[in-house]
């Protein structure tokens, strides 16, 4: 990786310790700053595993699907032999996207000069360069890491990755902790939404793992079906994760309340929620310094009633559309010049300076 020095992302080291120490944020710079944003991607975006797509999506061979990790485009597929596989999207030839969207294919063929490769990722075709002589084995496509971990696939860009469970060994202690359930087959896929942000990804960050605003900016969503009032969320540390409960709500008259509610955040950016029958995958997608993309998958348990499940999805797709206006606020003002910092509240916004916490250690551990 491309070294970066502190002083050219115009940081302070010691100075950014003593912020986190105090409860401060980052400096308002690392927000909007090109050179930050693109020194994140290196420092944690091209190493990290990121949820990308449910499980059963891949129940047949053939299924392809798209997707960005970090800036890193990529296809997971089944192949023939039954593997999960990932590979960069990229064509070895000229360096054209192979697959535009998601498709059920035997072959994966380049719409550019039709060289086609096998969902194994071997080439296997380039027309007319017979008389050429290219070394077919020595260009395959490239891999990604990839793998199962309850209902969703993950993936991490660097071929060489140390495994989902050797990134985050508490994995499945927490899970077990927690009571959260993994079993593949006991959900059903109950639909993808994408929401778009005009905002940093941090700010996805601080705004997703705290609760402190959710009496006022949910009020009418999230805030309507969980007990959010002081002292109900209880987190918990795990390496580079944390866990989530709220206290049950009692429900009357077939309202829509939780009772239950175990969430999961695993560095950087995957959130993972399951609660009453629904489980709610997703990640965000940094796509500038002012741009974040959130990709949500839903899941019900197979006895949980379409018209439930349907409920829960329009309560959740609301709390994310009411969190992205308040994220495109903040960051119209960070771009200003005139916000200092942003500041966490003890107790109340634990989560935030935790994860801050975890977004400064990849950056010194990469500067």
């Amino acid at each position: 990786m491309q070294h970066v020095g502190a002083e050219a992302l115009g940081l302070d080291i010691e100075e950014v310790n003593d912020r986190l120490r105090s409860g401060v944020s980052l400096p308002s710079h690392c927000y909007v700053d090109q050179n930050v944003f693109e020194f994140e991607l290196r420092a944690i975006f091209d190493r990290s595993w990121m949820y990308f797509a449910p499980v059963e999506k891949f129940t047949e061979p053939g299924t392809v699907m798209t997707g960005q990790i970090g800036r890193t485009p990529v296809i997971v597929t089944r192949a023939d032999d039954g593997e999960l596989r990932g590979f960069v999207n990229v064509c070895r030839h000229r360096g054209f996207t192979l697959v535009p969207e998601d498709r059920q294919c035997s072959r994966i063929q380049c719409g550019y000069h039709s060289w086609t490769y096998g969902l194994d990722g071997a080439l296997l075709r380039t027309p007319r360069t017979d008389d050429i002589g290219i070394d077919k084995e020595e260009l395959g496509l490239q891999p990604v890491s990839i793998e199962e971990w309850g209902q969703g696939v993950y993936v991490n860009p660097d071929p060489d990755a140390s495994p989902l469970r050797g990134a985050h060994p508490r994995l499945d202690e927490m899970a077990t902790s927690t009571g959260l359930w993994m079993g593949v087959d006991d959900f059903r896929w109950a639909g993808r939404y994408v929401h778009n942000q005009a905002a940093n990804w941090k700010l996805w960050y601080d705004n997703g793992t705290e609760c402190y605003h959710c009496p006022t900016i949910h009020k009418s969503s999230f805030g309507s079906a969980y007990d959010v009032s002081d002292g109900s969320f209880r987190l918990g540390t795990w390496g580079s994760m944390y866990s989530g409960e709220f206290d049950p709500v009692p429900a009357a008259n077939g309202e829509l309340v939780g009772g239950s509610y175990r969430s999961l955040q695993l560095f950087p950016c995957n959130q993972l929620v399951q609660q009453d029958g629904f489980v709610v995958l997703g990640r965000a997608v940094p796509n500038g310094p002012g741009s974040t993309t959130f990709i949500v998958d839903y899941f019900s348990e197979q006895d949980t009633p379409t018209d439930r499940i349907e409920e829960w999805v329009k309560l959740w797709n609301q709390t994310y559309e009411e969190d992205a206006r308040v994220v495109e606020e903040i960051q119209s003002n960070l771009a200003s010049g005139r916000v200092d910092a942003m500041r966490y509240i003890p107790g109340l916004e634990d989560a935030s300076r935790f994860m801050h916490g975890l977004i400064w250690d990849a950056y010194r551990a990469a500067l």
